[in-house]
């Protein structure tokens, strides 16, 4: 049976009243092609299959230097696409492009099909939208960490005109970005470089910024006390991340079960939450929400972490 994920849907996974979905999500929701069907048992066949062959596929596992040179070559795409674009086409020249489309979605914890092969990517930007909008209004200074192509400064810049940007990455593509990105806007968007992994000690977040990381510490693995130290040491007035946490998948079904096993291939983040669990325990940090949306991706999922250091 077909259905159609809605206003109402958006509202209920990402803990809003539906009254307070931003009118740039609002117009989205009406303009994508939102439907989808609940898989069969073919159609699951079929998904685990290609799973399966995924997690064979050699390039699954990359060492840090691989992993560094294929954001970098990968960005700087987005970035000569940037160069020779218009406005109306900067969103489509900063998509990523590993979303290469796919009839399979997960979303509440069952696995879905879809026509709209760029279903995951068109329902990641509501998602991020409500999230900005949620809980980074009034911030005057905005630090995102491992910004990538910068799409969601973009984003940011559209819902938040009068907040400064800063993008923090490891690549020197991404710097350049949105370095273009705020001359070609007119805005206040600067890049910056940063390892997450091994930090420059001489990098500054200004304090009391908002510090957001977008699918940027999946990448980090069990190795995230470096980037931890130094949100910590920003004293920030709130930090809102989307990341997958695993603490939060079920081991005993399928979809989780496949999930954990493809997030544990690859080297994404463990662990992050229970620490911060455990900072809140000594009183170090305040856990302002903590929830996972059930909007999954192809292969697996992220959760929503709202925090601040006390």
């Amino acid at each position: 049976m077909k259905a159609r994920i809605t206003e109402r849907d958006f509202a209920r996974m990402f803990r809003l009243p539906k009254s307070d979905i931003p009118v740039l999500a609002r117009s989205l929701i009406g303009t994508y092609d939102l439907a989808y069907d609940f898989a069969g048992t073919d159609d699951l066949a079929e998904y685990v299959l290609n799973f399966l062959k995924l997690l064979n596929n050699g390039l699954v596992v990359r060492s840090r230097e691989e992993n560094r040179m294929a954001f970098e070559c990968g960005w700087m795409e987005n970035f000569q696409e940037l160069v020779q674009s218009t406005p109306d086409g900067y969103e489509l020249a900063l998509r990523p492009k590993y979303y290469r489309g796919s009839k399979f979605f997960r979303y509440r914890n069952r696995l879905v099909t879809t026509t709209n092969p760029q279903l995951e990517y068109e329902l990641f930007v509501v998602a991020r939208l409500c999230l900005f909008h949620n809980y980074l209004r009034g911030a005057e200074t905005i630090c995102e960490l491992g910004c990538g192509t910068c799409v969601n400064l973009l984003f940011l810049s559209r819902l938040l005109p009068e907040a400064r940007l800063m993008g923090f990455d490891w690549t020197t593509a991404s710097g350049r970005i949105a370095h273009e990105l705020g001359g070609r806007l007119s805005k206040p968007i600067s890049g910056h470089l940063l390892d997450l992994l091994d930090p420059d000690p001489s990098v500054e977040i200004p304090p009391g910024a908002a510090i957001i990381s977008i699918h940027a510490f999946e990448q980090l693995g069990r190795d995230f006390g470096a980037a931890l130290d130094l949100i910590m040491r920003s004293k920030p007035s709130v930090v809102l991340q989307y990341e997958p946490v695993l603490e939060f998948y079920d081991e005993e079904t399928l979809l989780d079960h496949l999930a954990l096993h493809y997030c544990r291939k690859r080297g994404y983040l463990e662990g992050y939450y229970r620490r911060l669990l455990k900072m809140e325990g000594e009183g170090r940090v305040k856990i302002l929400a903590a929830y996972r949306p059930y909007l999954g991706g192809v292969i697996h999922e992220s959760s929503v972490l709202v925090w601040k250091p006390v």
